[in-house]
């Protein structure tokens, strides 16, 4: 399962759309996200960070 949605959140990268990834990981414990982030490469983890809007 953490792959597939690793999948996605690459899909999610690659259309830039932060809304679809913070609607994936909505409501998921933190275990289940540290473990989809795990799977993510370097470059990966650094786009999702750009994506997300800061507060």
């Amino acid at each position: 399962m953490t792959i597939v949605n690793a999948k996605l959140i690459r899909e999610c990268i690659e259309d830039q759309s932060w809304e679809m990834i913070d609607s994936l990981l909505e409501g998921r414990t933190d275990e289940f996200k540290s473990s989809v982030w795990s799977v993510l490469t370097t470059e990966e983890r650094k786009t999702v960070k750009q994506l997300k809007p800061k507060v």
